[in-house]
C-alpha cells in the first residue's frame, strides 16, 4: 500500500503574512522535518520556489505558492485534505 503523505486542511493553518519560514513549509507540505526539505529543495525537486532574503538567515518561501500547491495536491488526490500535522520537528 502507498505511504499517504500528511497534509492538513487547507483553511488549517495559513499564516496571514505574505512569506512563510522552511519550518512553516516543511509543516504544510507534509515532510518529516526541515533537514528533509531541504534535502529536496537541494535536490531541485521541490514545487514551490524557495529563496533567501540578503540580511535574514534561513530559506522562505511565499504563502500564496505554498497554498496553491496544497490545494492542488489535495484537489488531484495525492493527500488526504483531513490529515493534518501539528508539530514541527
Amino acid at each position: 500500500m502507498p505511504a499517504t503523505r500528511v497534509m492538513p486542511s487547507p483553511g488549517e493553518y495559513f499564516p496571514d503574512k505574505p512569506l512563510l519560514t522552511s519550518a512553516e513549509v516543511a509543516r504544510l507540505m507534509g515532510f518529516r522535518s526541515v533537514e528533509a526539505l531541504a534535502k529536496t529543495r537541494a535536490a531541485g525537486r521541490l514545487p514551490v520556489r524557495m529563496f533567501q532574503i540578503p540580511g535574514r538567515r534561513g530559506w522562505y518561501a511565499a504563502t500564496s505558492s505554498v497554498r496553491a500547491w496544497v490545494e492542488t495536491a489535495i484537489a488531484q488526490g495525492e493527500v488526504e485534505p483531513d490529515a493534518v500535522t501539528t508539530e514541527i520537528p
